[in-house]
């Protein structure tokens, strides 16, 4: 079978829930999470495509899960992306190999914590100043115990024993609940089933940007059942269910580090013209938030106060300034401010 890039695009957005919008639990879970070192930006991605008027908080948790990178996850889903032989090395290397820590004073500070959590969530900070009531120094706590990677609290996270909660003003965490994680390779054909159904249509090369893993390991772990193929410019595209589509949004906004911006190669993109990945894609690693107008990124955006500042990649028809200015104002964004 054949498809053009367009049919290729306009099947992303609607496996993806930009076109075919969902409840919060099937979204986030068929997502394999979002992304959220910026938590604003991910229930920003997650609102652009439920069907619920508000986001419930509750059962949403984040860990660092695909690529090492902190993900926010449904609850239900740690013994997927907790399963058997998940610890990154970062993770193992803070905790065994860390010799300016004494392996004792690790253990006193974690059992610590968890004492702590047994008795309520707490913030960050409030851990810290009841380790810093214990002995704990500014030194380890910046150095290792709450470093801006993760330190000890990554380890009880990866470990399965408390989790970074969702919503909250300061950064709070909890004692995760009882599970049993999967075995690494049910866990592993549940995840790449799932990335194939909902990333979908996508090359293997795009599942092993995304997923941070061999192109071998991925076809390992492929399910062939109900798994189709289509040809592209040359290019093998993988994907599940009905080749459907309902065609590109007039125009929507993007939040940073958007799934339909961190789940394929860039380069082989069918949103953008590729001499914008620099205007889209940072050299440090940031993902802009941006305006897609029919199916193409053609700007990036910006909150400043109360308006909306828009970048055009290029000089925008008259027309297509005033469908951006429409689909904000109909959504009580803000005013637009045109940056040329």
């Amino acid at each position: 079978m054949d498809m053009t890039e367009r049919e290729i695009g306009e099947q992303r957005l609607y496996n993806q829930f930009i076109t075919n919008r969902r409840d919060q639990s099937r979204v986030v879970q068929s997502l394999c999470g979002l992304q959220a070192q910026y938590e604003k930006e991910a229930l920003s991605s997650l609102s652009l495509r439920t069907t619920e008027t508000s986001i419930q908080c509750a059962p949403l948790v984040k860990c660092w899960t695909l690529r090492g990178t902190i993900h926010m996850i449904h609850e239900t889903d740690l013994p997927v992306f907790l399963h058997t032989g998940s610890l990154s090395r970062y993770a193992e290397e803070q905790w065994r190999e860390c010799s300016s820590i004494p392996m004792d004073r690790k253990i006193f500070f974690a059992d610590l914590i968890l004492e702590a959590l047994r008795e309520g969530n707490c913030t960050r900070d409030a851990l810290k100043n009841r380790c810093s009531e214990k002995g704990m120094s500014e030194g380890e706590s910046r150095a290792y115990f709450f470093n801006p990677w993760g330190g000890i609290i990554r380890y009880l996270v990866e470990t399965g024993r408390i989790c970074y909660l969702v919503g909250n003003r300061s950064p709070t965490y909890a004692l995760a609940p009882p599970f049993v994680p999967l075995g690494h390779d049910a866990a592993w054909e549940i995840i790449v089933d799932r990335y194939f159904s909902t990333f979908g249509p996508a090359t293997m090369r795009d599942a092993s940007y995304f997923l941070g893993k061999s192109q071998r390991f991925i076809q390992k772990h492929m399910a062939v059942d109900g798994l189709k193929s289509a040809q592209c410019d040359k290019k093998t595209y993988f994907y599940k269910g009905d080749a459907a589509g309902k065609g590109a949004p007039s125009c929507i906004l993007l939040p940073a580090f958007d799934p339909l911006l961190m789940a394929f190669f860039k380069e082989d993109s069918p949103f953008f013209e590729r001499e914008n990945i620099r205007n889209i894609y940072s050299l440090t690693g940031i993902v802009y938030p941006t305006v897609m107008v029919r199916g193409k990124i053609v700007a990036r955006w910006k909150r400043r106060g109360s308006k909306i500042h828009i970048a055009p990649f290029r000089s925008l028809q008259a027309k297509e300034k005033t469908l951006i200015e429409k689909s904000i104002g109909d959504r009580g964004a803000g005013d637009v401010v045109w940056e040329e």
